[in-house]
């Protein structure tokens, strides 16, 4: 996650496997982002294809504490962005347009 400055930013790091679970919730107080922008992140494997993580993954979207939009598989866009990066890894973008 970054915001305006790019050497600001969070990581989470799991074990990539069947039972490995993350979550990140981002909450903007006093009024919401506004609707039709790409919300995603980029994300690290040792897989060059990790399709069966598009299926892993959904993105919630809450508005005054209800779900609004809940995106998974084919919702989401999900692509390779670099190829193998140091340590053996690829880059890759996963999102959606948010509501």
């Amino acid at each position: 996650m970054i915001d305006g400055n790019l050497e600001n930013f969070a990581t989470i790091v799991f074990a990539e496997n069947e039972s490995a679970e993350a979550r990140i919730s981002i909450f903007k107080e006093l009024s919401p982002y506004a609707g039709n922008f790409f919300s995603g992140f980029e994300l690290a494997t040792t897989s060059l294809h990790s399709t069966s993580l598009k299926n892993a993954v959904t993105l919630n979207f809450y508005l005054d504490d209800e779900l609004i939009q809940a995106s998974t598989g084919d919702d989401l866009a999900f692509s390779l962005v670099s190829s193998t990066l140091a340590g053996g890894y690829y880059k890759h973008l996963i999102g959606t347009i948010s509501p």
